[in-house]
Order: C-alpha cells, then sequence, then structure tokens
C-alpha cells in the first residue's frame, strides 16, 4: 500500500516579539548613554582647559600689574590717612608705608563698583580718591550695568585693572584675550572675563578676582597683612566666596 506523506506546515513569522523590541530598545539606549557621556567628558575636559589657559595669560598680566603698583607706592609720598592709622610710634614709618600701599593695592584692584569709585574721607586728616580711570569708566554706564551681580562686577573690575598703563606692562586684555573670552554684556564698554564654561544662553560666568582676606582698612592695622597677589579662579554660584577673600 502506497501512503502518501505530507509535509508539515510551519508558521511563517511576522515580525519581533514584544520581548526582542525591548531588548534591542535597551540596548540602543544603554549605547546612546554611553556615547553621550563619553562627548561630555570630553567637552569639560576641553572647557577645563580653555580655562586653565585663559587663568594662565590673565596671570601674567595680573602680576605685572601688581608689582608695578606696589613698586611705585613704595616710592610715593605716604598718604594722609595711612599715616594717621600708623600713630607715631617708633614703627609709624614704617607701618604708614605698609598701609599705604595696602591702600594702593585697594584702589588699584577693586573687587566692585562702589570700591572703584569710592573716596575715604577721615575728618581732620585727609582723603585718599580712587583711580581717574575707573571713575571715568564707569561713569559711563547704565543703571543696569552698575546693578550688575557682585561677580560680574568682580570681573569687569578685574579687566579695568588690566587695561592700565603702567610702567613695565606688555599685556593688554583687548588683544591678549581672544573674542570668547571677552564679552561685554550690557555694551557699555565694561566688559568682563569669561571662564571656558560658558554658554550661549547664559554667557554670563566670569572670572572673579579676589584680592586678599580682610575686612577693611581698620582691621589687621598693628600687625597689617604682606602685600601678596591675589587670586583668580572662575566664579562658583554653588559657592561664592567671600567679597575678599
Amino acid at each position: 500500500m502506497v501512503h502518501a506523506i505530507r509535509p508539515t506546515r510551519t508558521s511563517a513569522r511576522c515580525g519581533f516579539t514584544l520581548i526582542e523590541l525591548l531588548i534591542v530598545v535597551t540596548i540602543i539606549l544603554v549605547l546612546v548613554s554611553l556615547s553621550v557621556a563619553g562627548v561630555m567628558k570630553v567637552l569639560n575636559l576641553q572647557q577645563r582647559r580653555n580655562t586653565e589657559q585663559t587663568v594662565s595669560k590673565l596671570d601674567k598680566g595680573l602680576a605685572q600689574q601688581w608689582k608695578a603698583v606696589i613698586d611705585t607706592a613704595k616710592t610715593e609720598q605716604v598718604n594722609p590717612i595711612a599715616q594717621g592709622l600708623a600713630g607715631n610710634d617708633a614703627l609709624g614709618n614704617n607701618r604708614a608705608r605698609v598701609i599705604h600701599i595696602l591702600m594702593c593695592l585697594r584702589r588699584e584692584f577693586p573687587t566692585n563698583f562702589t570700591e572703584a569709585t569710592q573716596t575715604l574721607n577721615w575728618p581732620g586728616v585727609g582723603s585718599f580718591a580712587p583711580n581717574p580711570a575707573y571713575v571715568r569708566a564707569l561713569s559711563g554706564a547704565s543703571a543696569a550695568s552698575l546693578g550688575r551681580p557682585p561677580e560680574d562686577q568682580s570681573s569687569a573690575c578685574l579687566y579695568l585693572a588690566l587695561k592700565q598703563r603702567r610702567r613695565g606692562i606688555d599685556f593688554d586684555p583687548d588683544t591678549g584675550l581672544s573674542s570668547g573670552e571677552l564679552y561685554d554684556r550690557f555694551n557699555d564698554g565694561l566688559k568682563e572675563i569669561s571662564d571656558g564654561w560658558q554658554r550661549t544662553s547664559n554667557p554670563s560666568i566670569p572670572i572673579i578676582f579676589n584680592r586678599w582676606p580682610a575686612s577693611g582698612y581698620g582691621a589687621g592695622v598693628g600687625n597689617p597683612p604682606t602685600p601678596a597677589i591675589g587670586t583668580l579662579q572662575p566664579f562658583n554660584a554653588a559657592n561664592p566666596p567671600d567679597k575678599e577673600d
């Protein structure tokens, strides 16, 4: 007897199962997240390097300006306020000279617009005027510009200090820094110096200047701190520095 053998029928697959799709999507998401993390790490490293290069250039110019101010203050006549604060003891002359140097450093390297334009007065003793160049620069600024945040004021004051043409200075921020490192937020000539993390949506991420730890001229008059150059650092909104720290 002859029997016909019928071929077995296999069901045709029309697509992926739900589990297979979930596995594929998970793999794609993992690969994308790894790629994004790698790109962000590279960008962050480049931004850090850019900021370090900017600070290095600023440090050179600031060191020249700082030394020029101290050298000049050592040879000029001591101002009356410094003489009055020093008193008339045997060390009065040396103390008066140190206080005068500190006052000159504060005048030439202000950390905000109030310091940049402030005239110090001691009734019956004398006064100590600000740098006229800073007063002129700030006199043409708008009210909105003058009311900018403290970190922006510090960066603008740093720019003004680096622009001074003192003896032996060969650094000009307008030519020594790139267009990406300088920006004029209020279009009033008061430029600020940006770090490497500047963003298109919020470019106001300035490099600020801290002069020295102090609470004012009256602090530590008996033992005034040794004049030393301040520190440069990018502004950190999450952990802002003290006003003069």
